[in-house]
């Protein structure tokens, strides 16, 4: 038994860090994050600098939320791609569909308490004034 547990061990460490390989690039996605400060350029080419105002708080915590929700999801699917093929595999082991079940319903909880937070950060941000923080087409 204690066999089984280190290779469940073994094999979930080794999938976190190819979760972690594949979604690292995700993070180019956050070069544009910050609204403000050094990196722009003008038309004509030239570095600018654009100095932060209070105005930029509305659009750093929008972009925040929009990173998160690009990592978060597709990490989401994965999860349920597996949980589905634990589930697959139950007539060979009875353990696994209990734990593809369990995969499912954490990545569903986990899912609902980001889209919730989501939902709710968008809703605070509109109701400020910030224009661009909710949109439908976000949703789809």
């Amino acid at each position: 038994m204690k066999k089984k547990i280190e290779i469940y061990k073994n094999r979930s460490k080794k999938i976190l860090a190819l979760l972690l390989c594949y979604s690292f690039p995700l993070a180019v996605f956050a070069v544009g994050i910050i609204p403000c400060g050094p990196g722009g350029v003008d038309a004509a080419g030239n570095p600018v600098s654009i100095p932060c105002k209070l105005e930029h708080i509305p659009v750093l915590i929008n972009n925040i939320m929009d990173l998160i929700m690009t990592i978060v999801t597709p990490l989401a699917i994965v999860a349920f791609a597996i949980g589905g093929v634990m589930m697959m595999f139950a007539p060979a082991k009875e353990e696994y569909y209990k734990m593809g079940r369990s995969v499912i319903i954490n990545t569903f909880w986990g899912m609902a308490v980001t889209f919730g937070s989501w939902l709710i950060v968008k809703a605070i941000l509109l109701a400020l004034g910030y224009q661009d923080a909710f949109s439908w087409v976000d949703l789809i």
